[in-house]
């Protein structure tokens, strides 16, 4: 990553332009953020260029990026971030809340699933501020699992894991979880 940051570096002095955080710099900055790490001088500038701009990542950035912000203190810009999401999600009785399918179109049911788990990750951060919609979009992961074949293990590991995941986890939370009807 040093070499990457210094790339970024020089070139934002010579274009004189604010340089875009790729995926694998984002999952940098969200490793120390979910390890409790402090941030190192590289670590440090990615977070300060990530800040710069949220407003111009992909949808399917914006989880871990607030979870970052999170965790890094930047309450501000993990809560736009937060409600930058919300903008795109539709809500039912029967399925929950989800992410809109023309969003999604094309992503893969993994990809769909992860990109649901990281929001609800994101929105553990803030806490009981949007427990509804946390329960809503836990939902929609078993409504999923219900009406669809998952087919790859990290896809049911990271829906078992935003399931499971919560300082309040208790059984009434997730209702009928594991009963047998």
């Amino acid at each position: 990553i040093a070499k990457q940051v210094k790339y970024l570096r020089s070139n934002r002095e010579k274009s004189k332009s604010i340089p875009f955080l790729s995926t694998s710099q984002i999952d940098y900055l969200y490793l120390y953020a979910t390890n409790g790490k402090e941030l190192n001088d590289d670590g440090q500038y990615l977070l300060d260029l990530a800040r710069e701009q949220l407003d111009r990542y992909p949808i399917q950035n914006k989880p871990r990026l607030a979870v970052v912000m999170a965790k890094f203190g930047k309450d501000a810009e993990a809560k736009a971030l937060l409600e930058s999401l919300n903008e795109y999600m539709v809500e039912s009785s029967e399925m929950g809340k989800y992410f809109d399918g023309k969003l999604v179109q094309g992503l893969s049911a993994s990809q769909q699933i992860l990109m649901q788990t990281s929001t609800i990750e994101a929105l553990l951060q803030k806490d009981v501020e949007f427990s509804d919609e946390i329960e809503a979009m836990r939902l929609w992961l078993i409504q999923s699992l219900r009406t669809q074949l998952w087919q790859d293990s990290p896809g049911t590991a990271d829906a078992l894991h935003a399931l499971l995941l919560s300082n309040h986890y208790s059984h009434d939370n997730v209702k009928g979880l594991g009963q047998k009807s």
